[in-house]
């Protein structure tokens, strides 16, 4: 099974998932793609009225052919960079643990 994502609808060149799992704290999916910028996983847990969390969210996006992952809790945020030449519309595996 496939999942075809279009960032914007002038984009001639989709991202295409396959496998894409996502669990309490993990996400794993295949992706390929020739774009060098795009976002592939957005998360945001947001805050429900009576309870008092810190903002969470979790980015994982595709940045001059390298895989970023984002991750913002509260008022900190950590990033990881990792790969080259993603771009290149080959499938590639990503696993994203907490």
């Amino acid at each position: 099974m496939y999942y075809v994502y279009y960032c914007d609808v002038r984009t001639v060149d989709p991202v295409i998932f396959k496998n894409f799992y996502s669990l309490c704290r993990e996400i794993s999916f295949q992706f390929r793609t020739r774009l060098p910028h795009g976002l592939l996983v957005y998360h945001n847990v947001k805050n429900p009225d009576r309870i008092n969390l810190n903002p969470y969210a979790l980015y994982v996006i595709v940045e001059k052919g390298q895989l970023k992952v984002v991750h913002v809790f509260g008022k900190h945020s950590t990033s990881v960079t990792v790969g080259e030449g993603l771009n290149r519309d080959e499938w590639h595996s990503v696993m994203v643990r907490e």
